[in-house]
């Protein structure tokens, strides 16, 4: 073993040490009690299963079948008690001293507004979305499986200031502040707070172990956030938070099936052992068609005169998944670990055509959890193959001038030749974090390390020492949270210093007022910086000779090598951003959420761009001064690469708005505005397109339990406008008269009824049902009209 790789350990085991001081005296105090009963006030019927938490002590324990709750163990001070997916009708806020027994009862009812729903993600601690200090949204179980979609995740689609593509079936794309590409790298992806990315910066998506039945929420944090969660999370953070056994035990089994030959089946069995041992599986087996390329649009024929649709036998894309977990607790000490692995088979996009893939990626986790300390070690590993359709296209046409046939059987091993596979790259991930309260202020402190090796992948190599080793990140966070006038003002302030092997000391800043008239009401002022690291790809990539990444960078010259001008080496893109917003019940029926930002970039990475074509007269010459390539005539001088580019301003504003007209109706509505106020080119000359519509409006209606109860009827529609789009091959410019991606609405329908008594739930979906043929994004396949029924059966309590 190499020591120089167990530096990160002894970093933390250091960082351990330096907590331990801090902690040993509350370690020795006697927790308090808080126990009750959660029940609905009108019928005084309990609540089973619900998450009861001690927001800001890390504790939990879910109902029983009485609606009984206990938690022990919690440090004194004053705590709210949160149930989970629930409002709660009386106030929780309470004072817990050591050894005392507290009773809580908690009347609630059967739904969350927006503004109570509890997230975890903006801070780090549990909170109400109302109260949370950034712009923070969150889908919950029952709000998910009553949007549907290829996917859970499909349900983003309809939250404030995210920018959601469809690219396949089980292709989904989740953005946000603009400068979205196919690549989608800066947002940072997490499950259960651990990095959801493999090595190159792409997140895991579908590929996530977890299944639509083990999924307790999505929390979207919208805006930059490397304050709390380092590199990539620069224009925000996408958090998948899983049940616990605790959080829901028993058997639930899902099937669904519809149109595009779709075939589903999901399974999940959880259970606990006298309240300290848990475990859970959950599995899905996925099988369909993917939505086709429109044949009649150019971007689709690649130059040539051969369709897409031509070049495949068909379009069966497939998925299977598994994952299993255990959890122990012994008094306030919680560990977990979990082993998952994902499969698919599916049609994806490149920066250059569409690809043709398999994936599989593995998940492997522990973690420690305790009132006052976190811990995790993770391990992603992710392989795969992959062929463009591109450079197929390329072989059948010359195979179609030459009179020679392109049938499926003629094809299959042209597309085997053009295979490429990627051995298994793996990615560390861990983090040691301790939160406590001293004197009213509320601090969270963190140290996490990231390893990234690229293994023996044929596509990197570094140029000046040959091997590519592996890289590592290192960073630290602390986060003060203090109200200075309580419950009137909050300041909150994080910071966070990063170290990579590749480049220079990062720190970003992330502050946050918050003003409170009343507790109803919320209005905060906020600034943040971000960065998003250049990936082992764009530094490292090796492909075809001329597709090369910018680790040492770059010197492009005219024929008689003269310098016509240099590209530097990558360095980290950078945000700096300006929030004013306001959360409120602007009356019992109505919450409000209003955000407008400002944000400064500067140093683009831009998509893999050719800089050198001899064909043009240019030549690219590496950093000690040589032709590139230069003992091959063929290709001499040729170059694609990265390079950083430009400056940007870009402002916009979101506005959520969620009203209840009455118990058995809810209608949400969304609007998001963004535009890019002036772009410098810088002195490479690149041009920038923001790659995301200006306007989107979405807005829908939810009636439940009117007039007969378990049942519900939900209506929802989306519009976009038309909008320009750059990223590599896939120019809105070069395949539209207007050179922008025309405008799109979208109009879905769903429908239940859940059976009481036999744990069944019967569901239906029309999505898109008005048919509309336009791109999501330029790259994608039009999501046609898309039917399918889904069953559910859930046995609680094993």
């Amino acid at each position: 073993m190499r020591w120089t790789r167990l530096w990160p350990v002894g970093i933390i085991a250091l960082y351990l040490l330096s907590l331990s001081t801090a902690n040993a005296q509350s370690g020795q105090e006697i927790g308090g009690v808080i126990q009750g009963k959660v029940f609905e006030p009108e019928s005084e019927r309990p609540v089973a299963a619900a998450t009861v938490v001690i927001a800001g002590a890390g504790l939990s324990a879910t109902s029983d079948a009485s609606g009984v709750y206990r938690i022990e163990g919690i440090p004194p001070g004053q705590y709210r008690v949160i149930v989970v997916g629930y409002a709660t009708l009386e106030p929780t806020t309470t004072s817990v001293e050591a050894g005392q027994i507290i009773t809580l009862n908690l009347p609630v009812s059967d739904s969350a507004g927006a503004g109570e729903v509890i997230v975890v993600t903006g801070t780090r601690v549990a909170e109400k979305v109302l109260d949370a200090p950034v712009s923070v949204h969150a889908l919950h179980d029952r709000e998910i499986a009553r949007i549907g979609g290829g996917s859970f995740l499909s349900a983003a689609a309809e939250l404030p200031g995210v920018h959601f593509n469809s690219v396949g079936l089980l292709n989904p794309q989740v953005s946000a502040r603009g400068f979205h590409e196919h690549t989608h790298t800066r947002m940072l992806w997490l499950i259960d707070g651990r990095l959801a990315q493999n090595v190159v910066g792409f997140p895991a998506a579908n590929l996530l172990p977890t299944t639509s039945l083990d999924v307790k929420s999505v929390e979207v944090v919208v805006g930059p956030s490397s304050a709390l969660y380092g590199p990539n999370a620069h224009t925000g953070v996408l958090n998948v938070r899983t049940k616990t056994p605790w959080d829901e035990s028993g058997a639930s089994l899902s099937v669904r099936g519809g149109t595009q030959s779709l075939l589903d089946g999901t399974a999940r069995l959880a259970g606990t052992v006298r309240d300290r041992l848990g475990w859970k599986i959950n599995a899905q087996y996925l099988r369909g068609n993917d939505f086709e390329p429109d044949r009649d649009h150019p971007a689709y024929r690649y130059g040539t005169s051969i369709a897409e649709n031509d070049l495949i036998g068909d379009y069966r894309v497939r998925m299977a998944k598994g994952e299993g977990s255990l959890y122990y607790r012994l008094g306030d000490w919680s560990a977990t670990a979990s082993y998952g692995i994902s499969h698919l088979e599916d049609f994806g996009v490149s920066s250059f055509a569409r690809v043709g893939q398999e994936q599989t990626w593995q998940f492997g986790s522990v973690q420690l959890t305790h009132p006052h300390w976190y811990a995790q070690v993770s391990r992603i590993s992710y392989e795969g193959k992959a062929f463009d359709f591109r450079r197929l296209a390329a072989i059948a046409e010359e195979r179609v001038q030459n009179g020679e046939p392109i049938t499926e059987s003629d094809l299959a091993p042209i597309r085997e030749d053009l295979t490429s596979t990627v051995p298994a790259l793996e990615m560390l991930d861990s983090e040691v974090q301790y939160r406590n309260e001293v004197g009213g202020v509320k601090a969270i402190s963190g140290v996490q390390v990231r390893r990234h090796d690229g293994g023996d992948n044929p596509f990197q190599f570094d140029p000046k020492n040959g091997e590519l080793e592996p890289r590592t990140e290192l960073g630290g966070y602390l986060q003060l949270d203090y109200q200075p006038w309580p419950d009137h003002i909050r300041l909150v302030g994080a910071a966070r210093i990063d170290n990579h092997s590749d480049y220079s000391t990062q720190i970003s800043p992330k502050v946050a007022a918050v003003y409170s008239p009343t507790p109803a009401h919320k209005l905060r002022v906020g600034y943040s910086r971000a960065f998003k690291s250049p990936t082992l790809g764009q530094n490292y990539l090796f492909a075809l000779d001329t597709l090369i990444g910018n680790r040492y960078g770059w010197s492009i010259r005219d024929g008689d090598g003269n310098i016509l001008f240099d590209i530097p080496p990558l360095r980290p893109e950078e945000v700096h951003s300006v929030e004013l917003g306001y959360k409120g019940k602007v009356s019992n029926a109505v919450f409000l959420d209003v955000l407008f930002y400002n944000s400064w970039y500067e140093d683009f990475i831009s998509p893999l761009s050719q800089v050198a074509d001899p064909m043009n007269g240019t030549f690219a010459y590496d950093s000690d001064g040589m032709l590139l390539n230069g003992d091959d005539p063929a290709l001499a001088g040729r170059l694609s690469t990265y390079v950083n580019f430009g400056r940007a301003t870009v402002g916009g504003t979101d506005i959520g708005v969620n009203i209840y007209p009455t118990d058995y109706i809810t209608v949400s509505t969304a609007v998001s505005w963004i535009s890019m106020a002036d772009f410098s080119r810088g002195d490479l000359g690149v041009d920038l397109h923001l790659n995301v519509p200006e306007l989107k409006l979405m807005g829908s209606v939810m009636v439940q339990d009117l007039g007969i109860d378990n049942y519900f009827v939900r209506m929802s529609g989306r519009y976009r406008s038309a909008y320009e789009f750059e990223s590599g091959y896939w120019s809105s410019e070069q395949f539209y008269d207007d050179g922008k991606l025309p405008g799109r609405f979208v109009a879905d329908l769903a429908v239940g009824y859940r059976l009481p008594g036999y744990g069944l739930t019967m569901q239906g979906y029309v999505l898109n049902i008005f048919d509309n043929s336009e791109l999501d994004v330029l790259g994608a396949a039009v999501a046609k009209r898309f039917t399918y029924v889904q069953v559910s059966y859930r046995y609680r309590g094993l």
